[in-house]
């Protein structure tokens, strides 16, 4: 008996779509999956896309897709690849497109387990029962199972103060901040759970505020907050969070490596307005920023390297102790002129063309008038010499 292939449309696309692939859930573990949760909830997105074939018009397909959004930004590049590593440990093959017209690196999944795996946000939008029960199932309001999704909350639409320092602006501005703030507007239940669940392990730490006129919430979680966060270990999850901790105790590293205008002046002796201007004329390289105990908005704080410093406080002194032993040991110009018998004004001229070697002196206690010029004693001996040479000759 000859077997007859079947040619029903449901043979047919049973042959396309094939049996959906089975998740390997066990390979993650409850945070991680949390993780994914929080993540998918901030800024993923799952849709059905039904496409024709060209070939057989009446032959169609559903694709159940699955999308995580990242920004473009080089810190966030690792993120992605975790997110790639934990697809692949359950046993899906994800892969990641860039769009450089808005600076955004997507991950794609295509597989209906997952998308009914992960939660409906439209459901949770519009249904208060769904929602409560998604957040007993999943205990995310527990102190440890919760801190993996409000990471994978803050790597999706969350910022941490992650920036480049750079020179000439306000050196320790993010770290003066301390401040995460999570930004939604369309789901605001996110808000409103945030809130909850960082007041639950740190009272006094969270406030909400109206920053744009679409609708856009955004909450800021304080010192006391961020502190309780890091305590539960919201970095070993998060990756922004992890970069931000990196960037702060690298400034804060760099904050004791600068000196500011009243240690220069204890190091080299001097005045504070003489270091300020030191540092107008560009003697010594310096950062501006604001002060960290006044609250001022003007870049008016010097920041000033202890290298720049060292190497200047060498030179200084070395030319202050020439200074002090020409001060005590030279002669000044009108013992000079009396002992050589030559005009004062003469040797004022060869002062200034570069002739005479000579160091000019403020006489203490006077306030920008009282000058004079010393000597040094070689330099004295050399004029002796030249002046009885020309005697001679005469």
């Amino acid at each position: 008996m000859q077997r007859v292939q079947s040619t029903s449309t449901f043979g047919r696309l049973r042959k396309m779509v094939g049996r959906p692939r089975e998740l390997n859930v066990s390979a993650l573990s409850v945070e991680e999956w949390n993780y994914l949760r929080g993540l998918f909830l901030a800024d993923g997105s799952s849709w059905i896309s039904k496409w024709i074939s060209k070939d057989n018009v009446n032959s169609h397909r559903e694709s159940h897709c699955v999308k995580f959004c990242f920004s473009g930004n080089d810190y966030e590049k690792a993120s992605v690849c975790r997110v790639l590593e934990m697809l692949g440990r359950i046993g899906l093959k994800a892969r990641a497109v860039r769009d450089p017209r808005k600076n955004m690196i997507s991950v794609l999944i295509t597989s209906k387990s997952l998308r009914l795996f992960l939660p409906d946000k439209k459901v949770l939008k519009s249904d208060i029962a769904e929602r409560e029960r998604f957040f007993e199932e999943n205990k995310l309001l527990d102190a440890e199972l919760g801190v993996p999704f409000v990471a994978g909350l803050l790597d999706g639409d969350g910022y941490c103060g992650v920036s480049i320092i750079r020179p000439g602006r306000n050196f320790f501005q993010e770290v003066n901040k301390w401040t995460w703030s999570f930004s939604q507007r369309r789901y605001l239940f996110l808000i409103d759970y945030m809130k909850k669940f960082v007041s639950s392990i740190a009272m006094d730490s969270v406030h909400t505020k109206k920053v744009r006129s679409n609708g856009v919430v955004t909450i800021c979680v304080r010192r006391l907050g961020i502190e309780a966060l890091l305590d539960a270990g919201i970095a070993k999850y998060s990756w922004r969070v992890a970069t931000w901790l990196s960037k702060v105790v690298e400034a804060q590293s760099e904050r004791m490596s600068y000196y500011d205008v009243g240690h220069v002046r204890r190091v080299l002796g001097v005045s504070c307005q003489v270091v300020r201007n030191w540092l107008k004329s560009g003697k010594i390289s310096h950062l501006r920023g604001r002060s960290m105990t006044r609250k001022s908005t003007s870049l008016s704080h010097y920041y000033i390297p202890v290298e720049d410093v060292t190497k200047f406080s060498e030179r200084f002194l070395s030319e202050k102790e020439t200074f002090e032993r020409v001060k005590r040991e030279g002669m000044k110009l009108v013992d000079v002129a009396k002992a050589l018998g030559v005009p004062r004004k003469k040797l004022g001229g060869w002062f200034r063309s570069g002739k005479l070697r000579a160091t000019l002196v403020r006489e203490s206690g006077s306030r920008g008038g009282w000058k004079y010029l010393v000597i040094p004693s070689d330099e004295v001996e050399r004029l002796k010499m030249r002046r009885a040479f020309q005697c001679q000759q005469q």
